[in-house]
């Protein structure tokens, strides 16, 4: 029998509720006990329930809701030996509800239709057999009940706003208590019309959600109950005036699979949320959510859980006025799975949305995730794999258009047993921003998932491996901007892990091009390798961080903007006996072309920092290197500017302080071309060798190349810290180029790796015997002056020469430093000495050259080569004694010619006295000098390196600050 529960007008909006309940099933009777025990009754179906309503009242609400099925009834149970026990009852399948809701007038009306199909009953218990009788026959539960609407539900308003909104939830499956008895299926809802409709001329909102029932859970052998697939395909409309405002929403939830124990799991339902639609109004917004159904979990000692289902949306919104949207999608989490079963797959989601204004501006946001996998929680049972994320998003807007994609791959499953940790989803897709006159932006993030983390007796997950190649575009006309940022992130390696190993970051790989024809066009590229998993186990080492590689190359015919980043992901941290993991490998190429106006380049690479080990005396990873390469051109006239930054990851010793000795190796470059105009460059290597070149093309303008690095002379037990730093600078006049190279670890530089420049200076600490006894080969005065009481820290070289094709004056300036940040090198005496000097014509028009120290400032001014020759030819000075902690060695060099022919270069040796340590050497990086002088920050999270992200013209416009510091040396020359 149908209850008509409430029917009523409220006093503050005169709205009327009307709630319509079906009867529930009739429960099946249970057995009598006896010899044999009686079969138990099924439970009756639940009331099927329709209700269509009308009203004058500007508000309605309907509540239509099948009746749940009846229980199954109990066997009844043997008294005897040799009986057998009643079979048990199955559920009743739930009631259907169908309805609809109709309302006019004016003002705000309202139409609500929420429509739900019945639960499935659950079955009853089988009789218990006396033995050697068997137990009654299992009963299975009941299917959940249907929902749908017998007409559209309409809200129409003469001079109001309207709102029309549809529910339709499937009935939940019901259970089967008995082993081997069935759960029964959640409904399925599926929408494929209009179903909400709203007419007004001054806003209007249809709404339809869909949700699937969920499946029921099984026992023993029984299968379990699937869930209900959920779809919404072109479900809402709206009409009335072009100057409305539109509201659009479909929801999409599929309904989970019920759990089962050793039978087979059910199928976790799908969910679908599809509309394709025209609108005639000011402004339209449509919202979008979609998540597909959870897999089963699983209690048994084999098998594997449910998968996720898979989640899927397509939207293709046009409007004539301003168009905005938000999609949002979810595939399944996987089952988790006890007893030593695998948790089941992540599902898939993909969200797809075209979004179109013909008049207006144009915004889109959609993000779409993978599913967990699920946990793999006892025994050898395994985690299952992430699911996929994708998103494709296209929208274009005669004004401006904002385009933004998120796509996230699931995590991987969780072990605690001996199982594996599931690996992370990876990400995929496409951004699009299209404006006809304005603006367009496009920014992509694609996200890999981390990988599942394990117990002490299993092994780690991976993380996702993330590759995108041009998947962020904006178009727009010649006076319009194109604004484009891609990320790829590659997935973290498991964070916790045992005997079996801990997982690797995800690798990281972009490529961002565009040829465009705009006012303005920017184009930014990151990459972030993914961390290593941590391992805590007595021996092995943890996970690697990921590699990241990132090329951005942008060619426009107004102002260029091209920048690329990337990240290595940082070695995983070893414990209770394991060692740190590496860190990883980055690079970054970027190139911007201007055929009119103004280009920037920014390239800027971080190897991955090693990872830590905790609690014993293991050296921790290394750290990554680093390679940024960064090519501006503007072929109008204008300034071209580039910047290279590469700083290589740090290393990590047995103390846990940062190390040098294993940080990786740096290589930047900058070069700038502007044949008629302004060519900047500047590139900064920081690494355990740095190696950095700077060049440009132009009638005027600045070039630097900048190395750095840290070092320990003498015994490192010692704790003796030395920063060491040597930039080259020079105005640009026609092509010039500049080298700085410095290396800590005794890697000494060769014309091969430093091809000629016109400013170049060369450093190695820490060379080896064979290349120390060779550079001082015949020098007398030098060798003397060592004697045996100092010992070669270092070997060096500048030089300076006139560009080929060069015209007017050329000025090359030098600065090297070194801090000595140590109390024992405190009355140690410095010498440097200077040897083979080669020139060219006159050398120079003039060259100074200051040297400085605590205790020693001096400078000199050469007014031919014969005098600079004898200056520069085993020619030792002793720059008397450091301040230990505190002191400084700087030695800086201007040079200037006006003369294609003039070129010179000498090299030098700085030696140090010995302290009776035995051995010596130049080793690297202690964690005190580090935290000071560190270039390389901790790790951080997207948004905060974003932030920290130097940009073309913080970095490039001026001139480096020591070529005008009052503190430079023009103070020094003055003295």
């Amino acid at each position: 029998m149908t209850a008509l529960l409430g029917c009523w007008a409220s006093l503050d909006v005169g709205a009327a509720i009307v709630t319509n309940i079906g009867t529930t099933g009739v429960a099946g009777t249970s057995g009598a006990d006896g010899d044999p025990g009686q079969d138990g009754g099924d439970g009756g179906v639940g009331e099927h329930v329709n209700q269509d309503y009308t009203s004058s009242d500007a508000d309605n609400r309907l509540t239509v809701r099948g009746g749940a099925g009846g229980t199954g009834g109990n066997g009844g149970s043997a008294l005897s030996g040799g009986f057998d026990g009643g079979t048990a009852g199955n559920g009743g399948d739930g009631g259907n509800a169908t309805g609809s809701v109709s309302t006019s007038g004016s003002g705000l009306v309202r139409s609500w239709a929420s429509i739900l199909g019945g639960n499935g009953g659950d079955s009853g218990s089988a009789g218990i057999g006396g033995a050697p009788g068997n137990a009654g026959a299992i009963g299975s539960g009941g299917n959940g009940g249907t929902a749908a609407v017998t007409s559209i539900v309409t809200a129409v308003s003469s001079d109001g706003d309207t709102d029309a909104r549809v529910q339709l939830s499937g009935g939940d499956g019901g259970n089967a208590y008995s082993s081997g008895g069935s759960g029964g299926n959640g409904a399925a809802v599926s929408v494929s019309s209009v179903v909400a409709q709203s007419m007004s001329n001054t806003e209007s909102q249809a709404e339809t959600l869909v949700f699937g029932g969920q499946g029921g859970h099984a026992a023993g052998t029984g299968n379990a109950g699937n869930g209900g697939n959920a779809s919404v395909v072109n479900a809402v409309t709206t009409s009335g005036s072009q100057q409305r405002d539109v509201q659009l929403f479909q929801e999409a939830y599929a309904g989970s699979a019920g759990n089962s124990t050793d039978g087979a799991v059910g199928l976790a339902g799908t969910a679908t949320n599809d509309l394709t639609t025209s609108v005639d109004s000011a402004s339209t917004y449509g919202g979008f959510r979609t998540e597909g159904g959870y897999g089963g979990n699983r209690q048994s000692s084999s098998g594997i859980a449910g998968g996720g289902g898979s989640a899927e949306s397509t939207v293709d919104l046009t409007n004539t006025g301003d168009s905005y949207a938000d999609s949002e999608v979810r595939g399944g989490q996987g089952g988790d799975a006890t007893g030593g079963a695998s948790g089941g797959d992540g599902a898939n989601g993909t969200a797809n949305l075209t979004l179109r204004s013909m008049t207006g501006i144009a915004d889109g946001f959609v993000v779409a995730f993978g599913g967990d996998g699920g946990a793999g929680i006892e025994g050898a049972g395994n985690g299952g794999g992430g699911g996929i994320g994708t998103v494709n998003v296209v929208v274009q807007g005669e004004d401006d258009a904002t385009a933004f994609g998120n796509a996230i791959g699931g995590v991987g499953g969780y072990t605690d047993g001996t199982g594996i940790g599931g690996n992370g989803g990876t990400a995929t897709g496409s951004v699009s921003a299209i404006s006809n006159t304005g603006t367009a932006s496009a920014e992509g993030n694609f996200l890999g998932g981390y990988g599942g983390q394990s117990g002490l007796g299993g092994q780690g997950g991976h993380g996702a491996a993330v590759s995108i190649d041009n998947a962020v575009t904006a178009t727009s006309g010649l006076l319009g901007v194109t604004d484009v940022y891609q990320v790829a992130e590659g997935g973290e390696g498991s964070r916790n892990s045992g005997v079996g190993g801990a997982g690797n970051g995800g690798d990281a790989d972009g490529r961002l091009f565009a040829q465009n024809a705009n006012a303005f066009s920017s184009l930014i590229g990151e990459t972030y390798g993914g961390q290593g998993g941590r391992r805590e186990y007595s021996t092995g080492t943890a996970g690697m961080g990921g590699i990241s590689e990132n090329q951005v190359a942008l060619e426009n015919t107004g102002t260029a903007n091209a920048e690329g980043y990337a990240y290595g992901g940082f070695g995983g941290t070893g414990a209770n006996g394991a060692g740190g993991g590496n860190g990883a490998n980055a690079s970054s190429t970027v190139t911007s072309l201007s055929t009119t106006a103004t280009s920037a380049a920014v390239g800027e690479a971080y190897g991955g920092d090693g990872g830590e080990s905790l609690g014993v005396n293991l050296q921790g990873g290394l750290g990554g290197d680093a390679v940024a390469s960064a090519q501006s051109e503007t072929q109008g006239g204008s300034t071209a500017t580039s910047s290279g930054v590469a700083i290589a990851g740090y290393g990590i010793d047995v103390s846990g302080n940062f190390a040098s000795k294993r940080s990786g190796v740096a290589v930047a470059s900058a070069s700038s071309r502007s044949i008629s105009g302004v060519a900047n460059a500047d590139a900064t290597a920081d690494g355990r060798v740095a190696s950095a070149t700077a060049s440009g093309v132009g009638s005027s303008g600045q070039i630097q190349a900048r190395s750095t690095s840290t070092g320990v002379v003498f015994d490192a037990s010692a704790s003796d810290s030395i920063r060491v730093s040597n930039s080259v600078s020079a105005n640009v006049g026609s092509s010039v180029q500049v080298n700085s190279f410095i290396a800590t670890d005794g890697t000494m530089w060769t014309s091969a790796a430093n091809p000629a420049s016109d400013g170049v200076s060369l450093l190695t600490l820490n060379p080896s015997a064979s290349d120390i006894q060779s550079a001082l080969a015949g020098q007398s005065n030098t060798l003397a002056a060592y004697g045996s009481g100092y010992q070669v820290a270092g070997l060096g070289r500048i030089g300076s020469s006139y560009p080929a094709d060069g015209t007017g004056n050329h000025a090359v300036s030098i600065d090297t430093q070194l801090s000595f940040n140590d109390i024992n090198f405190d009355g140690r005496e410095a010498t440097i000495s200077f040897f083979n000097f080669q020139s060219t014509g006159n050398a120079f028009s003039n060259l100074m050259l200051s040297l400085t120290t605590t205790n020693y400032a001096q400078n000199w001014s050469f007014n031919s080569s014969a005098e600079a020759s004898t200056f520069f030819s085993d020619n030792p000075i002793n720059l008397g004694t450091l301040v230990g902690a505190s002191d400084e060695l700087r030695l800086q060099l201007d040079w200037n010619s006006g003369s294609t022919a003039d070129s010179f270069n000498a090299e030098y040796s700085l030696g140090i006295t010995a302290v009776p340590e035995p051995g010596f050497g130049i080793l690297l990086g202690i964690g005190l000098l580090l935290s000071l002088f560190r270039v390389r920050t901790p790790r951080q999270t997207r948004q905060q390196k974003e932030a920290q992200r130097k940009r073309p013209v913080d970095v490039i416009q001026h001139a480096p600050d020591f070529l005008v510091d009052p503190s430079g040396p023009s103070e020094a020359f003055s003295r």
